[in-house]
């Protein structure tokens, strides 16, 4: 499968400009923001799975600050639907095995993703896709309670 961006390749969204630097997966690349930020790039030919991502976080961005953030949409290239999310350093299960959170941060991660779940819930939606890799963290953010946030709605 062909790569949907290159390494370098310029994306212009309506708040910004974005920098390919790698991809990571298959519909995920690494890039970097005008103030050179990294930030997530999500996108995906022929299928409908981004698209129905933002609906649903732009849907609930306003209600709840558990799920990853759509920080742009990308304009040009103006298709497929690529959208800009915000980056976190580790998925919960990488950090995890890097090292076992304490009680503590247990309790606040388990009751962001129950606050991100019942938002959900309260919508009409069901996350079909609930697992450690979907849920990201900040290890730098630690202690602030904002570190946590959900992903891949």
């Amino acid at each position: 499968m062909s790569s949907l961006f290159r390494t370098g390749q310029i994306l212009r969204g309506k708040l910004g400009k974005y920098t390919i630097a790698k991809r990571v997966r298959a519909t995920v690349w690494l890039a970097k923001n005008q103030a050179k930020e990294t930030v997530i790039i999500k996108g995906v030919e022929n299928h409908p799975r981004v698209n129905n991502e933002l609906d649903i976080l732009k849907h609930f961005q306003a209600k709840t600050s558990c799920l990853r953030p759509v920080l742009d949409e990308i304009e040009d290239p103006p298709e497929p639907t690529i959208i800009v999310l915000k980056h976190f350093e580790d998925d919960l299960l990488q950090a995890s095995k890097a090292r076992p959170l304490n009680r503590k941060e247990l309790k606040c991660v388990s009751r962001r993703i129950l606050e991100a779940l019942n938002c959900l819930h309260q919508g009409g939606y069901i996350h079909a896709d609930l697992k450690p890799d979907n849920i990201f963290v900040n290890y730098a953010d630690r202690g602030v309670g904002n570190h946590v946030r959900f992903s891949d709605v």
